[in-house]
């Protein structure tokens, strides 16, 4: 097995539980590493820190695997089929635990489950996967041959695609890696959560197919006592609209630039018998919220959950101010306390940060945010604490007076 020597700063950091070594951090790589090939790591007096695999084509040259004790006594480090069994063990226990009301949750969610760019869904029968580095895709036939014999399903989508996979030097890939039966199946099926179904297609959907880090969000929704009108801006395929109908709104305005996804909206809002009350629009958020202000509309309820605005610290600065400029024209929308469910999508702001402007944006509009709730996505999508990067999705709820 080849070795790597970092630094004494990136050593220090793995010992305290971040899983990853970047570029710079190196001071001794063997000649000849393939990306995604098994390495031991070492500090710079040469103690043992553990198994990555390695990607020196990546800015994130090593991805750690397993400590220093798994390899103990086995001179090509650690059995990987077994490891990587134990960990998805580890990983569908600790879900079933959870009793989530869904048959649609995260099984796999890489680093968080010491499976770093692997990603496993499961809706109903169907298992979704992502490969997203050179090393999960090197390892990807275990966890399909453990998806097949433990988990039984139907079909094996694979959805590995995205700019991740791309700066590790791997093509994208969206197909059957493999299905029950002999041909192909429909990559749309139906999922369930709490009382209400939505139907999914893994193929085409955004990420794997439907947001299930949302579901607590979505729970808080359908919790609420609703009666008036509720506006959901970046509606995507109906989840919080379909929940504000079934906590009984008057009435929903469902936003999306997207025609595509709001005809998919249409047909889940039937499936739930509550089409009569949602009204789907093709529209800009940001041009539709001043002109809604301007004709002085009201709602009980505003649900934001629009695309990433930062991808990169860089992009910082201009993403708060579109958070800013949403929730302040929210404010102007809502009635007395009204409620304001808003959610950021990025790890590059803070969960204090967009508290911060939420409230902010709030003030601007003359109004007091009251009894918010900040929280992140549902438990089937766990967070790291020695990874900051693993805290990309914050939902600010409360009332807004």
């Amino acid at each position: 097995m080849k070795s790597v020597q970092v630094s004494s700063r990136a050593a220090l950091r793995l010992r305290r539980g971040y899983p990853w070594v970047f570029d710079n951090q190196i001071t001794r790589l063997d000649p000849g590493l393939a990306p995604g090939e098994l390495v031991s790591v070492a500090g710079p007096s040469g103690q043992a820190l553990g198994f990555a695999y390695a990607n020196p084509r990546s800015v994130i040259t090593l991805r750690l695997l397993y400590t220093p004790a798994t390899g103990r006594g086995r001179s090509e480090g650690p059995d990987e089929a077994l490891e990587i069994g134990r960990k998805l063990d580890r990983a569908l226990s600790r879900r079933r635990a959870l009793k989530l009301d869904s048959d649609a949750w995260r099984l796999v969610w890489s680093e968080a489950d010491g499976l770093p760019g692997f990603v496993c869904d499961l809706y109903g029968r169907i298992a979704v996967v992502q490969c997203l580095t050179a090393g999960a895709e090197q390892r990807r036939h275990w966890v399909a041959d453990w998806l097949r014999t433990r988990l039984k399903p139907a079909g094996i989508f694979e959805r590995s695609e995205g700019s991740g996979r791309a700066a590790e030097g791997l093509p994208p890939r969206r197909e059957w890696l493999w299905t029950a039966g002999s041909g192909q199946m429909a990559t749309a099926c139906e999922i369930h959560e709490g009382p209400l179904r939505f139907e999914v297609d893994v193929a085409q959907g955004h990420k794997t197919g439907f947001y299930l880090d949302q579901r607590a969000a979505r729970r808080r929704l359908r919790q609420a006592r609703l009666q008036g009108r509720v506006l959901d801006g970046c509606a995507y395929t109906g989840g919080f609209s379909v929940s504000a109908a079934s906590a009984g709104a008057s009435e929903v305005l469902a936003v999306d630039a997207s025609a595509q996804v709001l005809r998919q909206l249409a047909r889940n809002a039937e499936l739930n018998g509550c089409a009569d009350r949602i009204r789907p629009r093709a529209a800009d958020l940001f041009k539709l919220l001043p002109e809604a202000v301007a004709r002085k509309e009201r709602f009980q309820a505003v649900v934001l959950d629009p695309p990433p605005f930062a991808h990169a610290r860089a992009e910082l600065p201009s993403a708060l101010r579109g958070y800013r400029e949403l929730n302040r024209r929210a404010a102007q929308l809502l009635e007395p306390n009204g409620l304001l469910l808003s959610c950021a999508c990025s790890h590059a702001v803070s969960r204090k940060a967009f508290h911060t402007v939420v409230s902010a944006a709030v003030r601007q509009a003359g109004r007091r945010l009251q009894a918010a709730e900040v929280f992140g996505p549902d438990e089937d999508h766990p967070e790291k604490s020695q990874v900051p990067e693993s805290r990309y999705l914050t939902c600010v709820w409360g009332r807004v007076v």
